[in-house]
């Protein structure tokens, strides 16, 4: 077996294993729903965000990655739990949080966050956002810096131009098809995104509906420049696989441009390495935070 087979084969098994522990994980979520302090925020202008708070200290915000909801992030919300105050939730328009006529956007999914914090007293917290988690918690650190603390992101860009144009192209132009096995297959694009979706509805019926804002954000946002990122002063942490991830060209514009940022460059991680190597992820992440 050639390289590129071996490649091949070897994106096939893990995407194949990060569904099963996504599933696993969602399963053991709501079996023992019961312990978790599930609770919904309403905001201004009347989505549903639903939430939970676990553990004491310094606080957290948990940011997901997009049509995906907080279970993805069920490791970290476990550990991070264990010394800190943690605050997951579901970003509008996904997970168990509703949406509204807003248009969805960065803009507007951080601001859902400075309101559940302002209602939950929390002045400052540390922020961590996997990929569209990320970008959202990019949008707090520049637009509502006395909120954020420290600044983590895991796989996120800082513009959509980071995408090569044949994928931000399959994107825009993408249309869901339920009768499309490959559409519904749960270890491919956007089929992956199913289970989450299901948590607020018994069908795929308004999946296509539901994406579709999430497809014309991902293509036209954000549009951070390096002026911006050099208004962003809080500590930083950038995050990033190897390979199956953000370009590294880009992931590295990105830490230069913040003027006190820090890079961790996952050795063989990819896209979802919250997934893959979550000890050495919470490792590097803490050693971050208690300096």
């Amino acid at each position: 077996m050639n390289k590129r087979q071996n490649n091949s084969v070897n994106k096939h098994l893990y995407k194949q294993s990060s569904q099963l522990w996504f599933t696993l994980t969602l399963l053991l979520a709501t079996l023992c729903s019961f312990t978790v302090n599930a609770k919904h925020f309403i905001t201004d202008d009347g989505a549903s965000i639903s939430y939970e708070v676990s553990g004491k200290g310094s606080p957290i915000v948990l940011l997901h990655s997009g049509m995906m909801s907080r279970e993805d992030m069920r490791e970290q919300i476990t550990h991070f739990s264990k010394r800190y105050q943690v605050i997951a939730l579901d970003s509008r328009a996904q997970g168990r949080s509703s949406n509204t006529n807003t248009p969805i956007s960065y803009q507007r999914m951080a601001a859902d966050v400075i309101g559940l914090l302002d209602s939950l007293k929390i002045e400052q917290a540390h922020i961590i956002g996997q990929s569209d988690g990320g970008i959202t918690a990019l949008y707090l650190a520049r637009y509502y810096p006395n909120y954020v603390n420290k600044l983590i992101t895991l796989g996120a860009v800082y513009h959509y131009n980071a995408y090569p144009k044949q994928q931000l192209s399959f994107l825009a132009n993408f249309t869901f098809d339920a009768t499309n096995q490959q559409h519904t297959d749960p270890a491919q694009f956007p089929g992956m995104m199913i289970d989450s979706y299901k948590m607020s509805y018994s069908s795929v019926d308004g999946f296509g509906a539901r994406l579709a804002p999430m497809l014309a954000m991902w293509t036209t946002s954000p549009t951070f420049t390096t002026s911006d990122l050099a208004k962003i002063t809080q500590p930083a942490l950038v995050i990033n696989g190897d390979r199956y991830d953000v370009p590294l060209k880009h992931v590295l514009a990105f830490y230069h441009g913040l003027p006190n940022a820090q890079l961790f460059i996952m050795p063989n991680g990819d896209h979802f390495l919250h997934r893959s190597d979550p000890q050495l992820l919470h490792t590097i992440i803490e050693r971050f935070l208690a300096k």
